[in-house]
């Protein structure tokens, strides 16, 4: 019967072990009435433990912030690095291609960033993808243009602005813009949301 009572008692001290580090990492002020409730730490502890249970919640509100802002910046960094949602965007066929390089630029306080990547297509762009180049970058008011032998696609979306591209989200400003040269392997994206 006594060992019965003493597995209750440890039992129920180890229950109130267990709230009480919850409330401490959750609810300081709730860790420090219960601490001294239950009589689990003399006053100075409770005091110091009090204190330092702040230091913890900013931690935890620091590194939840910073996933919050890698997780979106994973999404987008993979979203542009294929050759269907390049094509989807900027309306002009492109050969495969795979990225060489991916500079990511700073994050700011609210998430905005810009990053690059560098691409290598398999092979040189065709004469037909060129032909499509030169007709866009005629239009006018079109995200396309042409200086020399180098193309440019710039296009800004979301935010209220345009209207975003087939497959693309609405939320945020986001903006893609893209630099091949005629005959050259390489080209230049940049995107970033703001």
């Amino acid at each position: 019967m006594d060992n019965g009572l003493l597995k209750m008692n440890y039992i129920k001290c180890l229950i109130r072990w267990l709230v009480s580090l919850f409330c401490w990492l959750t609810i300081s002020p709730l860790f420090y009435y219960l601490a001294w409730r239950w009589k689990l730490l003399g006053k100075k502890l409770r005091i110091f433990f009090l204190l330092l249970s702040p230091l913890f919640l900013v931690l935890y509100m620091v590194l939840f912030y910073q996933g919050f802002i890698l997780y979106i910046h994973h999404q987008y960094a993979n979203r542009y690095a294929n050759r269907e949602a390049v094509e989807r965007i900027t309306g002009v066929n492109v050969p495969d291609f795979t990225v060489k390089k991916h500079h990511k630029g700073e994050i700011g306080f609210r998430g905005e960033f810009t990053d690059e990547l560098l691409i290598e297509f398999d092979e040189v762009p065709t004469s037909e993808c060129y032909h499509a180049l030169d007709s866009l970058s005629a239009l006018k008011d079109s995200p396309w243009s042409k200086n020399g032998e180098k193309y440019s696609f710039s296009y800004m979306w979301g935010g209220g602005g345009p209207l975003s591209p087939d497959g693309e989200s609405d939320e945020g400003t986001i903006s893609f813009s893209m630099e091949l040269e005629k005959g050259e392997k390489q080209a230049v994206i940049s995107f970033g949301e703001w």
